[in-house]
């Protein structure tokens, strides 16, 4: 049995009767059997009562995030000054890398020229003693060669003089007068 309002509603407590007597799941709006004036009675007072604490939690906890915060940027700018940094360090490195190869390159060419002008330099020096040691060598051979004429030519000058001597005695005597009237004219 049913009870239907002028609007076709059915209240509240005769709703809840109904879904207990059919067994199966229903609100209760019965504010006193619901106990929500107690429930609401008891947040109440707990807020009263511990509003200062939860006010000082939250603002402690409030405290804390805005410090870790304030704590993350401080580290994220510090991040970032040392990133500059070590941009700036890293530019500097390829400065100096690419400074340090253009000297590189600079002694290399330098090197192989001062090595060039000094291989030619001994090429010079070594042709000068080469043409120093054929101009000594062909001295010395026309000195033997000279020295060998000379002294076969006087052997046969003497041979000849010691042909004509026994053959002819005086000429013996006008060489032996000639030397005595040349030592004569020497002056003593």
């Amino acid at each position: 049995m049913s009870i239907v309002n002028l609007f076709g509603f059915t209240p509240a407590h005769e709703l809840a009767f109904i879904s207990e007597a059919e067994g199966s799941f229903g609100f209760n709006f019965d504010i006193i059997e619901t106990n929500i004036i107690n429930l609401a009675v008891v947040i109440a007072v707990v807020l009263y009562l511990g509003g200062d604490v939860l006010t000082s939690i939250l603002q402690d906890r409030k405290q804390r995030i805005l410090s870790t915060i304030q704590s993350a940027d401080e580290r994220f700018l510090e991040a970032q000054q040392k990133l500059e940094q070590a941009k700036q360090k890293v530019q500097s490195a390829k400065t100096k890398a690419i400074e340090i190869r253009q000297q590189g390159n600079t002694a290399a060419t330098q090197a192989t020229k001062n090595l060039f002008e000094r291989t030619e330099e001994e090429i010079r020096r070594l042709e000068e003693t080469k043409q120093a040691t054929l101009r000594f060598e062909e001295e010395k051979a026309l000195s033997q060669v000279r020295d060998q004429v000379i002294k076969l030519s006087v052997e046969r000058a003497f041979s000849q003089l010691r042909t004509k001597m026994k053959n002819d005695s005086s000429a013996q005597k006008r060489l032996i007068d000639l030397n005595i009237s040349l030592l004569g004219k020497m002056p003593l």
